[in-house]
């Protein structure tokens, strides 16, 4: 019964670590990479992880107003 118990455990603590990871966007890379590899495997290669962060960052300060008025 505590194996069963401890597994669930582990199942529902990575469920939540997954989650967390993906709201403060620390497995960004990796899904970038993903989709990279996923769509675009053909032309040439991937962003680093620090011209990736970049332009991440690029993207989210520098692209305009984020408000309605």
């Amino acid at each position: 019964m505590a194996a069963g118990l401890s597994i669930r455990l582990r199942a529902i603590f990575g469920g939540v670590v997954g989650i967390v990871r993906r709201l403060s966007d620390q497995d960004g890379y990796a899904i970038y990479l993903h989709h990279w590899e996923t769509h675009h495997a053909g032309e040439g290669k991937p962003l680093s992880a620090a011209a990736w962060f970049r332009a991440e960052q690029d993207r989210r300060w520098n692209g305009g107003p984020r408000r309605c008025c």
